[in-house]
């Protein structure tokens, strides 16, 4: 009889869940029902391929997962996928414009609508960076083009280049690209 009742109140339970269920409920059961499926078939066929096969298979699933990873860069140009998802670049290409140079080593351009400086980083305080007499502030939006760099990398005297925009609060930094340091004339702007 407890079982009875166990199951007649988890029926009830399931039945109000169920009775009060959003369309974006409803879309997520439905989303899971058929990744429950799809998981079955992909069981089933993986049973039936070769070891090699299933090493192929295991192999790109793997290399999927990290290229999907946050900061991963699949094609090595030195820029993470989500960076050149910003930038509007492949992120499976190292060279997308087909300049013949990697994503990451491209040049910015000062197509006339913004700011833009390249040189020696004469001070950095409260996330305001200063080249020259032009100073920049850094947002979370805020895109750092180069290999393991980042806000907290910005040292005074590194070389950088920077694409912004004028903004009621002052030039807003969009893109920093950190620069080699020939590639720098002593902190004047460009």
């Amino acid at each position: 009889m407890k079982r009875l009742l166990i199951a007649l109140i988890a029926l009830a339970f399931c039945s109000a869940a169920v009775a009060q269920a959003t369309p974006r409920t409803t879309s997520a059961i439905a989303a899971y029902k058929k990744l429950q499926r799809e998981q079955a078939l992909f069981k089933r066929r993986m049973g039936a391929l070769s070891t090699g096969e299933k090493i192929q298979v295991k192999t790109f699933i793997e290399n999927s997962n990290s290229s999907n990873a946050p900061g991963a860069d699949p094609d090595n140009d030195g820029l993470d996928s989500e960076t050149e998802e910003a930038l509007g670049s492949d992120s499976c290409d190292s060279d997308s414009d087909d300049d013949g140079e990697n994503d990451g080593d491209d040049d910015y351009e000062d197509d006339g609508d913004g700011v833009y400086s390249k040189g020696t980083i004469a001070s950095i305080a409260s996330r305001v960076v200063t080249i020259g007499t032009t100073a920049f502030t850094i947002d979370d939006n805020t895109i750092f083009r180069g290999r393991g760099f980042s806000e907290a990398s910005l040292e005074v005297g590194m070389c950088v280049e920077i694409e912004g925009r004028v903004s009621g609060w002052g030039n807003m930094a969009d893109k920093i690209k950190l620069e080699r340091s020939s590639e720098c004339d002593g902190g004047d702007d460009d």
